[in-house]
């Protein structure tokens, strides 16, 4: 158990608070007293939800974590058809990524239940919103539940360029072979952590479990057109050609005709 601001607890004496603030930024931080960051109620926890120095028995010390700050009803989020939700275990059980199917009534369901029958996603539980179905951004394979990885194509799975950053532990041994004869041909290997937001890939030779690797791909290259407009007749007319690389042009590609 991880608490954070504006988490709901419930104590060992049975009294349900609220995280307050945190005191400084690092989540981990013991002062010279033995205590945590944390503050509930005007005391100062540690983010396991043990009470000042006390142990993980004491009254005040929390037990678990009621509704995360970050976690909502199905109801709250307004879930429909193709949105993934992550369930945060607080309420007991495992953390678990499904896929909305849809609502029948006020019951809603995930793909691969009965559609419709008896058996329902919890309404009461505290839900993340994953992605949405209407997300332009490609979903990444630390966004996609099991069925959704399951349905992946095998010529994604295995692109040398892993473009759903696929954790070097949980990728195929047809990638990972084709990536190491890449390196093994000269071309540049990169990583990546999977769980960061932006695309910041950065070369290296050190392989780990949790991290993506990929082939560096070709960077993007076009040729347009250079044009000029010199008051003539005709308009505006073509006086050569750029190329741009990842859309930066590329001074020594200039090819000009004589004027």
């Amino acid at each position: 158990m991880k608490i954070e601001v504006a988490d709901t607890v419930e104590l060992n004496n049975g009294w349900v608070c609220q995280v307050d603030r945190m005191i400084g930024d690092d989540p981990d931080r013991v002062d010279e007293c033995g205590v945590g960051p944390f503050v509930i109620d005007g005391s100062l926890y540690h983010q396991d939800g043990r009470f000042g120095y006390k142990g993980f028995g004491h009254p005040l010390s929390a037990n678990r974590i009621l509704r995360k700050a970050s976690s909502f009803t199905l109801h709250d989020l307004q879930v429909g058809p193709g949105d993934v939700v992550e369930y945060d275990g607080t309420w007991g059980g495992e953390v678990e990524r499904h896929t909305i199917a849809g609502w029948v009534g006020d019951k809603c369901y995930h793909m691969g239940q009965d559609f419709g029958g008896a058996c329902s996603m919890n309404l009461n539980s505290c839900w993340r919103i994953i992605s949405r179905a209407s997300d332009d951004t490609p979903k990444l394979w630390r966004d996609m539940t099991e069925e959704e990885r399951a349905s992946v194509p095998a010529d994604v799975l295995n692109d040398p360029t892993n473009p759903l950053r696929i954790p070097w532990g949980e990728w195929s041994e047809a990638a990972k072979g084709a990536l190491l004869l890449a390196g093994h041909d000269g071309k540049v290997i990169e990583a990546i952590d999977p769980s960061s937001t932006p695309d910041a890939w950065e070369h290296t030779c050190v392989f780990l479990l949790w991290l993506a690797y990929r082939v560096k791909p070709k960077p993007f290259r076009e040729t347009v057109t250079l044009m000029i407009d010199d008051g003539g007749m005709g308009g505006p007319r073509a006086i050569g050609t750029i190329d741009l690389i990842e859309g930066k042009p590329d001074r020594d590609s200039i090819k000009m005709e004589k004027l």
